[in-house]
């Protein structure tokens, strides 16, 4: 009925057997049509206004609407357009084939198993996210909005604590001024942490929860972690190289040298024996193995 509506200002709707062997036949209108639909046509002015004003732009700095979706071509919703755009909105894309191609795309990105051209898509949070936490020896209850309306997604905060082993209790909610749809319900998911264990030779702790915002833009706890530090002194051995120490000359060689020289007018003695030359011969050099030492390193 939507369809012959849309390009006809009246239409003729027919099913045979519908409900225990009766035929419907009724005859529409486009007015009648529109007047069932209000409603719908209602919260479409207010979606269209309220992505104007998130989107910080105003009217005259949009340059041109591109209708999309098989809805779109109903004529009291180009109207609607009309009036809040103040331009004649476009249709250069197959209003139906464009939502799927998008699809696909987007599923290829995500995909490990496909690669695409480098689009970047930059996700819109549309309702506000809080947590709320009490540690188990207090009764004090603590709330903090996380992930703001208008930012982007998947994202990840963490929270940390300090002197803190954990043993707490958190819940992930929408905040106060979440706009939900009916029956929806504001608790998204709660967790009960567990607490760590310290060591003895612990000099500083701390408890860290991190909440994200993943990619289908569903709060949950991703994990949380519990960090214990201390100081560790280490023996790092210094590598020396080992030293060569030339053998000292004797007093008593010096001495010989002095003696053996010939005195004025005398005639230069006979050279030494071969065999007492090798025994005057020089000692070979000593190494020394230096001292070992060690750098102390603190970590």
């Amino acid at each position: 009925m939507r369809k012959l509506l849309t390009g006809n200002k009246e239409a003729d709707i027919s099913c045979e057997s519908l409900l225990e062997d009766e035929d419907l036949k009724q005859h529409f209108t486009r007015t009648e049509l529109e007047e069932l639909i209000g409603p719908f046509i209602e919260r479409f002015q207010k979606c269209l206004k309220d992505s104007i004003e998130k989107s910080g732009l105003k009217v005259v700095d949009i340059d041109s609407v591109e209708l999309v979706g098989e809805a779109t071509r109903i004529p009291i919703c180009i109207e609607q357009i009309k009036d809040i755009f103040g331009k004649e909105p476009s249709r250069t894309m197959n209003s139906t084939d464009c939502i799927s191609r998008g699809c696909a795309l987007q599923a290829a990105m995500l995909s490990p198993n496909f690669q695409t051209a480098g689009f970047e898509v930059e996700e819109f949070n549309q309702q506000p996210i809080s947590i709320s936490y009490k540690f188990k020896d207090s009764e004090k209850v603590v709330t903090k909005e996380l992930f703001k309306v208008g930012s982007s997604f998947p994202s990840t905060k963490s929270i940390t604590f300090e002197k803190k082993l954990g043993n707490v209790e958190l819940m992930v909610h929408y905040a106060d001024g979440a706009k939900l749809e009916a029956g929806l319900p504001n608790q998204i998911a709660q967790y009960n942490i567990g607490e760590g264990k310290r060591d003895d030779k612990t000099e500083k702790c701390s408890f860290t929860m991190r909440v994200s915002n993943n990619i289908h833009n569903v709060a949950c706890l991703d994990e949380a972690e519990f960090v214990q530090e201390w100081t560790e002194e280490e023996k790092i051995p210094i590598k020396a190289s080992p030293v060569t120490v030339p053998p000292p000359k004797k007093e008593e060689e010096k001495k010989d040298e002095k003696k053996d020289a010939p005195a004025e007018g005398e005639a230069a003695k006979e050279e030494a024996k071969p065999a007492e030359a090798e025994a005057k011969a020089e000692e070979p050099a000593k190494v020394v193995e230096p001292e070992q030492q060690f750098e102390i390193k603190t970590r």
